[in-house]
């Protein structure tokens, strides 16, 4: 789950981040938050006419969506990509100068799920911090901020305003239902699905 988790994370940035390879075609993603992509159709953005990739579906918080020629970016899209990686390079150089976040990727619990997606980050070399309650938990304090995550002052510690993403991975599912909303709510327009 961890490791799942870590790969959806990968992509921080505005590049087509590989995710499957069948022979020569590879499947991507890519966000289109802060590009010029955000509020066009797939038709208007002509990715597939200054690429040559094809966009087959994509993510809106959650959900997948087949793509059609009418179907609409917005911020919070992540794009499904397939083409060759000649295609997926002209697609990141594009598009790779957007939303580029020099801040860490915030995860709230450092148990086993939490410590999977952090090896998973540190593996593609993505800057992250735990938080983490339980001081016996903590492996490294350079990569971990000790506290409670309800609290806005361990947040900030974390580098909150400045994180591409938020994970949270307590085990207990009220508390990550309540999380999920603290951070929105105490975030605000910074803090996306």
């Amino acid at each position: 789950m961890g490791q799942a988790l870590g790969r959806r994370i990968i992509g921080v940035d505005a590049r087509a981040h590989v995710i499957a390879e069948f022979g020569e075609l590879l499947i991507a993603e890519g966000t289109a938050a802060g590009t010029p992509l955000v509020g066009r159709t797939l038709a208007e953005s002509n990715l597939r006419k200054h690429t040559g990739l094809n966009v087959i579906g994509i993510w809106n918080r959650g959900q997948y969506e087949i793509a059609s020629a009418a179907t609409r970016i917005d911020a919070t899209s992540v794009l499904v990509l397939a083409g060759s990686a000649q295609q997926l390079r002209k697609y990141d150089e594009l598009f790779c100068i957007y939303h580029v976040s020099c801040g860490s990727v915030i995860i709230i619990g450092g148990g086993r799920v939490g410590r999977a997606i952090a090896s998973a980050l540190k593996e593609h070399d993505v800057p992250y911090r735990v938080v983490e309650a339980n001081p016996a938990r903590i492996l490294d304090r350079a990569t971990y901020s000790e506290g409670t995550a309800a609290d806005r002052d361990t947040l900030d510690r974390a580098g909150i305003d400045h994180a591409p993403a938020v994970v949270i991975t307590t085990h207990d599912d009220d508390m990550n239902i309540y999380l999920t909303i603290f951070c929105r709510r105490a975030l605000g327009p910074i803090f996306r699905s």
